[in-house]
């Protein structure tokens, strides 16, 4: 019996392996990664052509309601058939001597140049701050400097109508400062200027602001967005270049960059000066500055600074300059 039941056990068939309800567990779960992966490009493409483009050349806006101070003037200047710019202009206590257009940060306005404009006033120098395309009470979308430079050269074109002779710089922070860059090259009457905190160029810049609000591993996403972006506001965002403008003017620069800046880092504003070798331009890292705090990090060297550099382009009645208020951005 024993003999029997071993010959019948061995040539009794083996249990099949389970393997078909394997494989469909792998095709079930193949196909939920396919679907989440299609939601996910979805949900980035709607981002990329839908949400992200709009809020690039239509930032977040501040200062729309800002009342004019009684000390200052408030004109707006029209630069096309559909676009009008606001601005404030200051009021010097005696005849100006030099005309200086301050140009604000991504989402702000003229209204947080306010101090400067009083500082500079009292220095008899006119101070003219817009708000520039989709910002503060200014009409139009943003194009980081592609068409402000030929805004800021019809504000330039009125103020040589009212003042032909004194001379006209130009004080940015910033998306200002961008701004200012390609308006020095693009307008030769701009005689001096102030740069703070600065981009180097608009491609770049996209790629960081996603690395640092969303992942440097949708970098690759910022090239699509800000091309959406160019085609709402008509403009090249690849030629938005403030790196290469500044080798495009010989004028006096004074050039301003925090080495703890968060959000524009400080590489931008090193590979800017690296386009540039000329006694007449001045590079100042301001060490442990951020973005918004360059004058507070290191007021001694920032108003120094700022101080020799008046001195050397403005000839003034009084050899002091009051402390400056600018805020970054």
């Amino acid at each position: 019996m024993e003999s029997l039941g071993t010959e019948l056990g061995s040539t009794m068939p083996k249990t099949p392996t389970p393997k078909a309800p394997k494989m469909l567990w792998r095709l079930r779960f193949l196909k939920f990664v396919g679907v989440v992966l299609l939601i996910v490009v979805a949900v980035l493409y709607f981002i990329v052509r839908h949400i992200a483009p709009p809020m690039i050349v239509e930032p977040p806006r501040s200062g729309e309601r800002a009342h004019t101070p009684a000390d200052f003037v408030f004109r707006t200047f029209r630069v096309d058939d559909q676009i009008n710019l606001a601005a404030w202009q200051n009021i010097p206590q005696g005849k100006p001597i030099a005309i200086i257009i301050v140009l604000h940060g991504i989402a702000d306005s003229k209204a947080s140049q306010e101090g400067t404009l009083r500082s500079l006033a009292e220095q008899n120098i006119l101070a003219i701050a817009p708000d520039l395309r989709a910002h503060g009470q200014s009409s139009g979308l943003a194009s980081y400097g592609f068409h402000e430079k030929q805004d800021l050269s019809l504000i330039i074109d009125d103020l040589r109508r009212e003042f032909p002779t004194i001379s006209i710089g130009l004080w940015g922070t910033s998306y200002g400062g961008a701004v200012a860059l390609q308006t020095a090259a693009h307008d030769s009457r701009v005689h001096f200027a102030i740069i703070e905190s600065t981009f180097a160029n608009l491609p770049d810049m996209a790629r960081q602001q996603v690395a640092n609000f969303a992942s440097p591993l949708l970098g690759w996403l910022a090239p699509f967005a800000l091309s959406r972006a160019g085609e709402l506001a008509a403009f090249p965002p690849s030629q938005v270049l403030p790196e290469q403008a500044i080798s495009a003017t010989q004028i006096p620069i004074l050039h301003f960059h925090g080495t703890a800046d968060d959000v524009i880092p400080f590489n931008h504003g090193a590979r800017i000066s690296q386009q540039i070798n000329r006694p007449n331009y001045r590079f100042v890292p301001i060490h442990g500055g951020g973005h918004y705090s360059l004058q507070q990090t290191d007021p001694g060297t920032y108003r120094s600074e700022l101080q020799s550099f008046f001195d050397s382009v403005i000839q003034r009645e009084s050899p002091s300059l009051p402390t400056q208020s600018l805020e970054a951005e």
